[in-house]
């Protein structure tokens, strides 16, 4: 209160209303303000703005969010793609003889409904469709009766990664887009989706779904050379009819 009282008179003393045209009260009430704060932490007085303390509930969730964070920062500098997939290969070997079987039925029942116009312009890349599901099958189906000394994490792992990702989801995506999403290749194409969301979690689901869409399209753009014409009113209702 001293402090701004003294601003008022030092102002009216110095006239510095009629120079500067304001008004004595606001610079009163600044310096008042500051002289408030800077006896407060010179003063070291309990009251005033070092005594608020985070609560500890805050604090918590913060260092919760810091520890997270250090942590994803840490899992991400050493991520290793080989030893995430070696990770997600199935405990029971049989399962891999049924994602084989699966594979060998969703794909040659896509192909069938291919057009042989559509293949004989595009031959080597169907090729590559059918003799890619061909023999990574074969592997999937017979590797429960391999040999032990056969059983290489590094053959499985490139045969799963094969199976799930570049047929169910790539092959599969683009058999739907090559054939104007064909009602059959469209459900062959969701029942694959299901089928990678029962083996995989949700995340990698997700991941690897719009990875592969993302792929099949530009695959088909670029090395089909065709335009990519999609009916947003059509494709609606295939997907929910399927």
């Amino acid at each position: 209160m001293i402090t701004a009282i003294l601003t008022i008179i030092l102002w009216q003393i110095f006239s510095l209303r009629t120079v500067l045209g304001i008004y004595p009260i606001l610079p009163a009430t600044i310096v008042n303000l500051l002289f408030f704060l800077e006896s407060h932490y010179i003063l070291k007085q309990p009251v005033g703005f070092s005594s608020l303390k985070e609560p500890l509930a805050v604090k918590i969730i913060r260092q919760e969010r810091e520890r997270k964070g250090l942590t994803l920062f840490r899992d991400l500098k050493n991520f290793n793609i080989f030893k995430y997939w070696e990770s997600t290969l199935p405990n029971q070997e049989i399962t891999y003889s049924y994602v084989g079987i699966f594979i060998l039925i969703s794909m040659f029942s896509s192909l069938y409904t291919t057009s042989g116009s559509r293949i004989m312009n595009h031959l080597e890349i169907y090729n590559i469709i059918y003799h890619t599901t061909l023999i990574t099958a074969a592997i999937l189906i017979t590797y429960p009766l391999w040999s032990l000394k056969f059983q290489k994490n590094y053959i499985i792992s490139l045969s799963w990664f094969v199976a799930t990702f570049v047929i169910l989801i790539f092959f599969g995506s683009l058999l739907v887009i090559s054939s104007s999403f064909d009602q059959l290749q469209l459900m062959c194409s969701i029942i694959n989706l299901f089928i990678i969301a029962t083996i995989f979690r949700w995340q990698a689901t997700l991941l690897m779904t719009v990875t592969g869409v993302f792929a099949s399209i530009e695959f088909y753009k670029y090395f089909m050379d065709e335009k990519l014409l999609i009916s947003i009113n059509s494709f609606q209702f295939k997907v929910v009819y399927s």
